[in-house]
């Protein structure tokens, strides 16, 4: 039986940018890999695993989603990640701008910032300003681009 790692190695994972702010641009090359590894996880019954140890990633919720937040949290915990949940919002109510907290996010040094908002194209703004991988976990009524993979993933099973 083949190892978990082997297992993940073998399937080419890949996305087309550095960031995951959109579906636009993957092919089937791209989502059939990621859905391959999902089933991977998704049959492995183990405790937590160490495949992200020593990477950090904030959670920044700008709009409450307890399904969403937890289920991000939840499985960067498994992979032995580093989370840390940052409220969205205050920063405009104390006059800090979007540039501000990216600033202040980066200080922080998180190789992934997980943004939710109801501001459609909130995610990709942010991305400019910050060296971390951001992924976009919904932008108003936009786009949810992990909510679309979980849904292909559920058609092809």
């Amino acid at each position: 039986m083949t190892s978990l790692q082997e297992q993940l190695s073998a399937l080419k994972l890949s996305l087309p940018s550095r960031d995951f702010l959109s579906v636009e641009g993957l092919t089937p090359g791209h989502v059939l890999p990621l859905c391959a590894a999902a089933s991977i996880f998704q049959n492995h019954k183990t405790e937590k695993l160490n495949l992200l140890k020593g990477v950090s990633a904030a959670l920044v919720f700008f709009e409450s989603s307890t399904r969403t937040r937890s289920s991000f949290e939840w499985a960067g915990k498994q992979l032995g990640m580093d989370t840390i949940n940052v409220g969205g919002g205050t920063n405009e109510k104390k006059g800090e701008s979007l540039i501000d907290m990216a600033q202040t996010l980066d200080m922080m040094q998180p190789q992934f910032l997980v943004v939710r908002s109801s501001k459609s194209g909130l995610p990709f703004q942010l991305s400019q300003h910050t060296k971390a991988h951001v992924i976009n976990a919904g932008d108003g009524w936009h786009e949810h681009p992990s909510q679309a993979l979980l849904d292909v993933k559920t058609l092809l099973d």
